[in-house]
């Protein structure tokens, strides 16, 4: 077995375990019918997921669109971020593990590093959003810098490697 088909089974079964437990908490909290999404939601979803494919990401700009058109509550932002994001990204990681030629070694150390990102950083979020969001906006300010540099390393790390 090899290492892609590991991840797409991992995928899978991920997937099947967030689906049934969404469902699951659902109907612990009385949802017999899920609510529809309204037409501005969906459309956000779909631009920000299409710009998630061209690398600029969903959760900036799903952030802005929300807040712009004033739609959802600061305070349940990240989590609705999360869960709206899943099911689109996991499709995205299906769609590109399998078209797209990438080191195994690189591809595991990206997910090891957005796994440990995404379990460190949702508590930095939820702390910081106990005072109204004014320590989250500070972190995120402290990080952009910090998130900037590594792509400009990145950059040049890959270049050097064309050029050699």
């Amino acid at each position: 077995m090899t290492v892609k088909t590991m991840l797409f089974l991992a995928l899978i079964a991920f997937i099947l375990y967030y689906v049934i437990n969404w469902v699951r908490l659902a109907r612990r909290a009385g949802v017999t019918t899920p609510p529809k999404p309204a037409a501005a939601n969906v459309g956000i979803g779909f631009v920000a997921n299409f710009l998630d494919t061209l690398g600029i990401g969903s959760f900036a700009t799903t952030t802005s669109l929300w807040k712009f058109f004033k739609l959802i509550d600061d305070r349940v932002i990240p989590g609705t971020l999360n869960v709206g994001n899943t099911l689109p990204t996991v499709a995205q990681a299906f769609i590109y593990i399998a078209i797209i030629q990438v080191d195994m070694r690189t591809l595991i150390g990206l997910i090891a590093a957005a796994v440990l990102g995404s379990w460190l950083g949702a508590g930095v979020a939820v702390c910081a959003l106990h005072d109204h969001g004014q320590s989250a906006r500070h972190v995120a300010g402290i990080g952009l810098p910090d998130h900037d540099g590594l792509v400009c390393v990145s950059y040049a790390c890959r270049q050097r490697q064309v050029h050699s």
